[in-house]
C-alpha cells in the first residue's frame, strides 16, 4: 500500500480519529439488574477504553466495591432488594470510596427523581438507553 492509501480512507473513518477511545482507562463498576442493559453498557465502556466489571443488585455492588476499587460506579436507580438510592448513599458512608464517581444511569425522569438524587450522593444523571458519545462525555468528565 501506498502512504496515501494508508493516511486517506483509513483515517477518515478510524474510530480515534473522531474523540473517541481518548479513555483513561478508568475503572467502571455496572450495576443494573437487567442483564441486557448493564452488557449493553459494558461493552459501551469497554469499546471506550475501559476496564468494566458488573453487577446486577445493590449487595452485589456492596461486595465488590471492596475488591474492584471502581473510579465510576454506573448505577441503576430502580433495581429490587436495594434500589440505586440505597446503594449510591451506602458507597457515599465509605471513607475509602469517597473520590469514586457515582452516575444514576436510569430511565426514570430525572427531573421527578433530581432531590433525592442529589441528597442520595450521586454526581450525574444519564438517560437510558445510553449512547456512546455520552457515555465517552461523561467517564471523562470523571477524570
Amino acid at each position: 500500500m501506498d502512504g496515501e492509501h494508508q493516511t486517506g480512507r483509513w483515517s477518515m473513518w478510524h474510530p480515534r480519529s473522531d474523540g473517541l477511545f481518548r479513555g483513561m482507562g478508568r475503572r467502571v463498576l455496572i450495576v443494573d439488574d437487567t442483564h441486557d442493559a448493564a452488557e449493553t453498557l459494558a461493552m459501551l465502556a469497554r469499546h471506550l477504553g475501559h476496564r468494566v466489571e458488573l453487577c446486577f443488585s445493590g449487595p452485589t455492588c456492596l461486595e465488590c466495591l471492596d475488591e474492584f476499587h471502581p473510579d465510576v460506579v454506573l448505577l441503576d436507580l430502580g433495581m429490587p432488594l436495594m434500589d440505586g438510592f440505597d446503594v449510591c448513599r451506602a458507597i457515599r458512608r465509605r471513607t475509602e470510596c469517597r473520590n469514586v464517581i457515582v452516575i444514576a444511569c436510569t430511565s426514570f425522569d430525572r427531573r421527578d427523581e433530581g432531590e433525592r438524587a442529589v441528597a442520595a450522593g450521586f454526581s450525574h444523571f444519564l438517560q437510558k438507553p445510553v449512547p456512546l458519545r455520552v457515555l465517552d462525555e461523561a467517564l471523562r468528565r470523571a477524570a
